[in-house]
């Protein structure tokens, strides 16, 4: 739900069909950064860096399933992983929904990012 959020977020902001590639290219490589953070946290088992990545929204996805089969993390650690994530989600929906409400109804030419904050 995280990253369909911030897709619908790209997604809106285009006019073109030929420009969603190049619009989600900072989801693809946050989601490339925050599976390559799980995956080293988990190969090097440093306890620092595999605490930041569970916890860590956009990672957390990658790293906690790992954490719970392994047996290494207590329910309170996934309670608080997954309230951190909803929160995350929740605080992209309303993101999403007041962006594509402002760029999808507004009549004439396309509001630009800049102009969309004003």
């Amino acid at each position: 739900m995280l990253y369909a959020f911030m897709h619908a977020i790209t997604g809106s902001l285009v006019s073109k069909l030929e420009e969603v590639p190049f619009s989600n290219i900072p989801i693809t490589v946050i989601s490339s950064l925050a599976l390559f953070i799980s995956f080293f946290s988990l190969i090097l088992y440093d306890e620092n860096l595999m605490e930041f990545a569970s916890v860590f929204p956009f990672s957390s996805a990658f790293t906690m399933p790992s954490l719970i089969l392994s047996g290494d993390v207590t329910k309170n650690q996934i309670i608080s992983s997954l309230l951190i994530l909803f929160a995350t989600i929740l605080l992209l929906a309303f993101i999403a929904i007041k962006i594509y409400s402002i760029t999808i109804l507004h009549y004439g030419n396309r509001i630009r990012l800049k102009n969309l904050f004003k």
